[in-house]
């Protein structure tokens, strides 16, 4: 029997946290404009513009990757709303996708620059790719990965003859033209990030029964990726350290996809197999070894070492709201190929903590980084601008709340956590509802009403952080557990039945999974906060290209309170709030983080085990607080070479360059002949340029700065030159070969201030 969670047609979101956070996510949908995200592909199909396109990442070389994130989630908010707004919404853009697509002539639909052109030069053989850009356009399969998955998610919610239409032109496109493409010469692209295509071939082969988009999904699996993820049990060496975290998770969840596919057209073997086992190594080794207790993981958008949590507790940018939503994707694949609970533990938790805290309840913005340094803050993306990819991500998971509360297989009805909502169960004619206060409260009702007779087993799961679960029938009869996690009751139902749940709620400590003397305070579902007034801060972001940071001064590490975790006690305020003591005996007052907005906050805490501990804890802290006041500190602008955002982001160009990663993770770019970028200084205050790379012994590296004279290296890593001109906003910065000598491996080049900005105390 298939196993499935229930599609969005048959739930519907009760009042609540979450049926507040898909209201205001569809609101912020329609206010955005069809043609304006239509503009893109009119343009690469050679149609007159009607109106123009939008800015920021819309306007930087990803032009029409919002409109397939707006696709999925209109195909996911009108089943369960109904709204008419969104289907008129929908049909324009799906007229407009067909307008292109006819203009074309070949079934291509896509909004990337010289799209057309570019897979002429790929099938040529003219394949110049790195890790964010390919042939000169910044991602473009990524690009046309968005609207592969928006187009497929309508076809499934909402078929109908112009959704299908557009799909199958598109899905044939893909068929004719990887045929053309050797395995060769596709695995020299797919060193560019291609977001979740292998996800998307498996889906349509699963929802066209057609075996041609499995082996073509299978060709994405990247072999480079799998064959590290194979070494994962290997030895216990960090496979991930230093990668593009976001890059790795769609294309693994694509493998679990592949496997369920595979399944249900009959069409297993050995490679498929393989595919499936990379995809559970994966999760385990992020979910339980690269994780926050929040769900989410990474500084900068890369992997730290597993062992080695320092740099999220003193980065301005934490986990990436899109690597904790693919996540939740892969945990809800992973559990309808296993049934392994331990998948729905991490969804629940990631959803409340997370994935729910990223959106701004009033206006909408949804938040790229959630910082985990103490007292730093997070910022919202600008109202139809910015356009990063945690908004489109954003748009998406907050109509996709509803999509793994309910799962069924045969007569057995599972519901994998206790989100307020309702469901609709056809095929037995019932309607389950249920009534809680989730992601807060301690307990919920559980409602089965059946119009005629209805026998099925009815499971709820049973989350490990409860302390104390009961449940219990209308009657009174006791629900036992059993044994595997969840409560479970198989009858003939009639009429309405309740089952009355209890999930007692305690503060815990969740450590660092590096064994570090840090650690997050979980209470029931979600991860606790406090809050730290600032009023001297804009939270919302501009359309700045680097807006999506919080760039905003950093408050001092040695001011926060350590956590004694042998006495931790909790007081139960309102709201899901809570009161307990630091070791110093100070009372604090933590909220759960999705309550926590336009502030600063604390969510990480340095912890201690007695009063002489904490001494210790507090005296490295003030060690940290001093290192801050270095080099670090002194950073206007800057890019570390080799990471795909900061290199989008300063418009680095540098054609034919060579990117690599040392042993120990370092990254690092060569030129091949010039390279440049732009640095900005908003507040005019940099005094000088810093250029880092690492040693080498290939020649005499030397570089040509601008007109200025040749460095030669010498041997030295590192050069600072005073700046010629003061008060330039933003600075091209350009690097050249010298009379055929190679350019050393370059690491990072930073504009500086004189005097480093110390973090700064509380207002």
């Amino acid at each position: 029997m298939t196993l499935a969670f229930q599609t969005p047609a048959a739930v519907r979101l009760l009042p609540g946290d979450f049926d507040h956070a898909q209201r205001v996510n569809l609101e912020a949908l329609l206010r955005l404009d069809p043609d304006r995200l239509l503009a893109p592909f009119r343009s690469e199909a050679g149609l007159a513009a009607v109106a123009e396109a939008y800015g920021g990442w819309e306007a930087s070389g990803l032009g029409g990757h919002t409109a397939g994130h707006v696709l999925s989630a209109l195909a996911l908010a009108i089943p369960s709303t109904g709204d008419p707004r969104a289907v008129r919404m929908l049909e324009r853009l799906l007229i407009g996708l067909h307008e292109a697509q006819i203009a074309g002539g070949t079934g291509y639909l896509g909004g990337v620059s010289s799209g057309v052109e570019l897979w002429e030069e790929l099938m040529g053989g003219t394949i110049d790719a790195s890790p964010f850009e390919l042939n000169g356009r910044w991602v473009p399969l990524y690009n046309l990965h968005k609207t592969v998955a928006g187009l497929i998610d309508v076809a499934e919610h909402l078929p109908g003859r112009l959704a299908d239409q557009l799909l199958d032109g598109f899905g044939e496109w893909w068929l004719h033209t990887c045929a053309q493409l050797d395995q060769e010469a596709l695995e020299r692209i797919l060193v560019t990030e291609f977001g979740g295509l292998t996800e998307s071939f498996a889906r349509l082969a699963l929802l066209r029964h057609d075996e041609r988009y499995l082996r073509l999904a299978v060709r994405f699996a990247h072999s480079e990726l799998l064959g590290r993820l194979e070494r994962l049990g290997d030895d216990d060496a960090d496979r991930l350290a230093g990668l593009h975290a976001n890059t790795q998770i769609p294309v693994v969840v694509g493998y679990a996809t592949i496997e369920r596919t595979a399944r249900a057209l009959d069409a297993r073997d050995e490679d498929i197999l393989r595919i499936g086992t990379a995809a559970r190594a994966f999760f385990d080794e992020v979910a339980y070894r690269h994780s926050t207790a929040i769900g989410g993981h990474g500084v900068k958008e890369h992997f730290h070492s597993r062992d080695d949590f320092g740099p999220l507790f003193l980065a301005r940018e934490g986990p990436e709201s899109c690597n904790t939503y693919n996540m939740v994707k892969l945990a809800a694949e992973l559990y309808l190929l296993t049934e392994d609970p331990k998948y729905l533990d991490f969804l629940e938790v990631a959803q409340c903590s997370h994935v729910l805290s990223t959106q701004h309840p009033g206006h909408g913005g949804l938040v790229y980084f959630t910082s985990h340094r103490p007292g730093h803050y997070r910022v919202y993306s600008p109202e139809q601008d910015g356009f990063w990819c945690c908004m489109g991500s954003g748009f998406e998971a907050h109509a996709r709340h509803g999509a793994h509360v309910y799962a069924t297989t045969g007569d057995e009805l599972r519901v994998a956590w206790l989100l307020a909502s309702e469901l609709r169960w056809e095929e037995f004619g019932v309607v389950v509802r249920i009534d809680s206060g989730w992601p807060g409260g301690g307990g919920a009702q559980l409602r089965v009403e059946a119009a005629e007779p209805a026998t099925f087993t009815l499971a709820v799961r049973i989350p490990p952080w409860a302390a104390g679960a009961e449940a219990c029938l209308t009657d009174g009869t006791a629900v036992d557990d059993d044994g595997a996690g969840w409560w479970r009751v198989r009858r003939t139902w009639t009429g309405t039945e309740v089952m009355s749940l209890s999930l007692g709620r305690t503060v815990q400590a969740v450590p660092a999974p590096d064994g570090s003397r840090w650690a997050w305070l979980q209470h029931g579902p979600t991860v606790l906060a406090q809050v730290i007034p600032d009023r001297t801060l804009g939270y919302r972001a501009t359309s700045a290209r680097t807006a999506h940071i919080a760039s905003g001064p950093l408050r001092p590490l040695a001011e926060m309170p350590v956590i004694d975790t042998s006495r931790l006690e909790a007081q139960a305020l309102e709201g899901g709030s809570v009161a307990i003591r630091a070791a110093d005996g100070t009372r604090l007052e933590l909220k759960p983080l999705h309550r926590i907005h336009d502030s600063r906050y604390r969510i990480s805490w340095p912890i201690s085990r007695g009063h002489h501990a904490a001494a210790e804890v507090r005296s490295r802290l003030e060690d940290l607080d001093r290192a801050c006041t270095g080099l670090e500190a002194r950073v206007v602008d800057g890019v570390a070479f080799g990471e795909q955002q900061p290199e989008s982001d300063h418009e680095v160009v540098a054609p034919g360059a060579e990117r690599g990663t040392t042993e120990d993770g370092l990254k690092w770019l060569r030129p091949a002949g010039s390279l440049s970028l732009v640095l900005r200084d908003w507040e005019a205050v940099a005094k000088s340029l810093r250029l880092e790379w690492l040693p080498d012994d290939d020649g005499e590296p030397a570089f040509l700065l601008g007109r200025d004279a040749v460095v030669a290296l010498d041997g030295a890593t590192t050069w600072e030159v005073p700046l010629t001109a003061d008060g330039e906003a933003e600075t091209r910065i350009t690097l050249a070969a010298v009379d055929g000598r190679p350019m050393p491996r370059l690491r990072r080049i930073l504009l500086l201030t004189d005097a480093a900005d110390t973090p700064v105390p509380a207002p």
